[in-house]
């Protein structure tokens, strides 16, 4: 019964995700900052990171309260000495993004769980005066005392896993996360129990009150340069707990321990539960507490505890990153045992640095077991290697997790005793039927829709599906952010597609073909048709097929004058065949292409559609007034995003507000679904209420 407060910090939870999926705001972030405005604000910078050689990212705590992520191109001298001080910055702040397609990555939610409300882009900054505390002193040193270290060991081969075991950073994350070791790097806060053990056979298990206070202190210090993320805050508050019940003689149970600590971070900030952080951190513990007293006592608590952890992070891998990998249950062992040893010396240089003593003789073997430990972790990986996986439904993980903790838990061994089979089947009927309710909350009909426009940015991109079967046409793409893998890949994998059945482009243009292929880089696709000319058809159901309307054989212009135009006039149209409906897709056919296709399709009841792909992103040079005249869509979408090209154009967005069509925009409205059933159509968009017509 002393773990009453885990259950009901599982309640909070599940009360914060049923009001979140209602709509409610939580009132932390009220604010009357102007957004999509030049205006003028007075802040401090509490973090600044350079991306490149002229772009900052700054995370600044404004005067009036709100804290906000700014981006700023341009040069900075000394970025570190800005650490902790005021300025007055001109800049313009924007809502940062939410989901922009369904079950996928919401920017906005995430970046809420840090506190910070705002994004945008600063113009200018200048210094005011600011008398700083002793504690902003403080961190200031230490502060510049980190990015001094990070300096010295610039030449360690090994210094992204060492400042990733050190301090949190997450430059290493991705070559453990695939093999479920990435707790390591902060992310379970396991690197701040590693050193607090250290210290503990150092200082021995005699208590007193020097050895209180240096706990206290080293664990401060520990989340002042790690940044007090969810993961090092949970860590170092439980082992202030024990340390105090170890002192004073009272009893200490990890659980209530665990659960106090996120009950405090709940209260603080209730988005913190959103937090992937956060969200690792207090099941990683929670495996630990419930797992660990039901494995046999001839196994030591290390691997048992390696063990526990493992079967509670598999789902939630296989739920939040699409992966699944059997390389943990191995990797684990001589990674965290190398890493027990790794963290104290990586803890002592640092103080050694602190003090002005050289610790390049010392980084020899700091960077040696730090290589060691890498190569170790790839070996492990060998054959193992991550397997890419659908998302379980939210209702199976929720189910998992609550049967699971159910069944290893005190209450179920008290009921098994007493044989109340019927009490037991209802807590797990229970659980059930929570779990269920919770998934419809956080439901999203765009999730269930058979075509969709999904949202690439600037470019085009649409997913057809039914019976099991997935097609996309087009792929979108950018030369400066790999759209495949981290926008289509998770947008697939998080909505039922492990694989793609047909993939086809319109034509080669990088907004539109790069995406298909580097998504089939990521071995999602295993072909792409291009190149597609009038008459060719995919039959993909029985009704559902795929037919390629332009151009004609005779009408590719294959001169060598403009090579873009060339690609435009190119530019193969799709007619899909959804049950009844018909969706015309034409790329970026132009106003040119689209007239000899009407002048070839003299029966205009043939490109007569129920939906319109606006051809070239809204470009004035597209979508003429015959063209729409003729295919008489009842919805148009416009697949654009930010860009410089005046996409999509006034002209073309008030020719279809005059022909009374049903205009939906990727910029405006994220991903646009078509749920059709029986030529019924109905639309939803995510950044819009669902609309039934």
């Amino acid at each position: 019964m002393r773990r009453k407060l885990f259950f009901i910090v599982c309640i909070i939870i599940t009360l914060i995700i049923l009001l979140d999926g209602k709509g409610v705001e939580f009132p932390i972030f009220e604010s009357n900052c102007q957004l999509e405005k030049e205006v003028v604000f007075t802040g401090k910078i509490k973090s600044i990171v350079q991306k490149d050689e002229s772009y900052y990212k700054m995370e600044i705590s404004l005067l009036s309260g709100e804290n906000v992520l700014l981006n700023y191109y341009g040069q900075i001298t000394s970025p570190k000495d800005m650490y902790l001080t005021s300025y007055k910055f001109k800049g313009i702040l924007t809502l940062p993004n939410s989901a922009r397609n369904p079950n996928c990555f919401d920017y906005r939610k995430y970046l809420k769980s840090l506190g910070i409300q705002f994004t945008g882009t600063i113009l200018d900054f200048e210094e005011i005066e600011h008398i700083k505390t002793p504690i902003e002193l403080l961190q200031i040193y230490i502060y510049k005392e980190k990015m001094s270290f990070l300096k010295e060991i610039d030449n360690i081969n090994a210094r992204e896993f060492v400042s990733g075991l050190l301090f949190g950073e997450k430059d290493r994350y991705n070559q453990f996360k695939s093999n479920g070791t990435a707790h390591i790097l902060a992310v379970s806060g396991l690197h701040i129990g590693i050193l607090y053990g250290f210290i503990q056979k150092i200082v021995g298990k005699k208590q007193s009150n020097l050895k209180l206070i240096l706990v206290f202190l080293v664990m401060m210090f520990l989340g002042t340069i790690a940044n007090w993320s969810f993961s090092v805050t949970r860590a170092i508050g439980m082992i202030l707990l024990k340390s105090y019940a170890e002192f004073y003689d009272r009893q200490y149970d990890l659980l209530t321990a665990a659960s106090l600590m996120s009950l405090m971070i709940i209260i603080n900030n209730p988005y913190a539960i959103f937090n992937p952080g956060f969200q690792m951190s207090f099941l990683a513990v929670s495996s630990i507490a419930f797992v660990v007293p039901h494995i046999p006592k001839k196994i030591p608590d290390f691997i048992a505890i390696i063990f526990a952890v493992n079967i509670g992070m598999m789902p939630y891998q296989a739920f939040q990153f699409n992966t699944l990998s059997l390389a943990p249950f191995i990797a684990n062992i001589p990674v965290v045992f190398l890493a027990g040893i790794i963290m104290p010396i990586a803890t002592i240089l640092f103080f050694f640095s602190i003090l002005g003593i050289p610790i390049m003789p010392f980084g020899i073997l700091l960077e040696s077991m730090s290589t060691f430990t890498i190569k170790i972790n790839e070996l492990c990986s060998l054959g193992l290697e991550e397997i890419k996986i659908v998302s379980p439904p939210l209702w199976a993980i929720l189910t998992f997790y609550g049967v699971f903790f159910f069944l290893m838990s005190e209450n179920f061994e008290i009921l098994k005793i007493r044989n109340m089979k019927h009490k037991i089947l209802m807590i797990i009927i229970a659980i059930i039927i929570i779990s269920f309710v919770v998934h419809n909350l956080c439901y999203c009909p765009v999730s269930n829709d058979e075509v969709i426009f999904v949202d690439v940015g600037q470019g085009n991109c649409i997913c057809v599906r039914s019976e099991g079967k997935t097609v996309l046409i087009d792929g979108g793409g950018n030369h400066n952010y790999n759209v495949g893998k981290n926008t289509l890949m998770p947008f697939l994998l998080k909505n039922g597609s492990r694989e793609v059945d047909l993939a086809i482009a319109t034509h080669m243009h990088t907004d539109h073909y790069l995406g298909l292929k580097e998504l089939k880089d990521e071995g999602l696709i295993k072909s792409i048709e291009t190149r597609l000319t009038a008459g060719e058809k995919f039959v993909v159901t029985d009704s559902i097929w795929i037919e390629t309307l332009w151009p004609l054989p005779n009408e590719i212009n294959d001169s060598s004058g403009d090579p873009y135009q060339d690609e435009n006039k190119n530019c193969s149209a799709f007619m899909v065949h959804y049950y009844g409906a018909k969706i015309l897709v034409t790329g970026d056919l132009d106003k040119e292409g689209e007239k000899k296709m009407l002048a070839h399709y003299k029966d205009g009841s043939y490109l007569k559609s129920d939906i319109l792909g606006i051809g070239h992103h809204g470009s004035q040079y597209s979508t003429s007034d015959e063209f729409l005249d003729t295919v008489k869509p009842k919805y148009c979408v416009i697949q654009v995003g930010k860009n410089n090209y005046g996409h999509p154009h006034a002209k073309t967005i008030e020719k279809c507000i005059k022909k009374g069509i049903i205009l939906l925009r990727n910029d405006e409205n994220g991903a646009v679904g078509f749920s059709i059933k029986n030529k019924n159509i109905e639309y939803h968009t995510m950044i819009e209420d669902k609309q039934e017509l």
